[in-house]
């Protein structure tokens, strides 16, 4: 088989050579003398003993070729999908705030001791640890009014 197709080849080109005629003619000989060329190169590789074996053997590639494709396409689909839903869920997370407002959060959850100020009535005076706001005195809030900080008044009877 191969040494036909070196014989047409040889053919294709000496017609290419001898006969006269327009250049377009001679172009399309010269490019199916080059294909041969593969074909015979691509036999020779695979080892394939007829061009219709090196046709199947490369539609099976092919086929391959498809299904690997599919394949990352499926698998790029997929990351895409997950990276959508990573990017719902830090919209979410934004939505809730940052990580500064939630340190902040964290941090006024801790009780703190309030500030004591001057006696008014005979009852002193309670200001917040956090903001200074006036809290009242002793068990009217757990948290400031003011700024959400969780008030610590200690034991009762003891001075803060």
């Amino acid at each position: 088989m191969m040494n036909e197709l070196r014989k047409l080849k040889a053919r294709l080109q000496l017609l290419g050579t001898t006969y006269k005629m327009k250049d377009r003619h001679r172009e399309i000989l010269f490019e199916a003398s080059d294909r041969i060329d593969t074909i015979i190169y691509m036999m020779e590789k695979t080892e394939c003993k007829s061009v219709y074996d090196l046709v199947v053997r490369l539609m099976k590639q092919e086929e391959l070729i498809n299904d690997l494709r599919k394949a990352k396409m499926l698998e790029v689909k997929k990351r895409l999908k997950k990276d959508c839903m990573d990017m719902e869920e830090l919209q979410s997370y934004r939505e809730i705030g940052s990580i500064n407002e939630l340190r902040e959060l964290k941090r006024k959850d801790e009780p703190m001791k309030p500030r004591k100020g001057p006696y008014m009535y005979g009852d002193a005076l309670y200001y917040c640890g956090n903001c200074g706001e006036h809290i009242g005195s002793r068990f009217i809030s757990i948290c400031c009014r003011w700024c959400g900080q969780k008030i610590d008044w200690g034991n009762y009877g003891e001075d803060i």
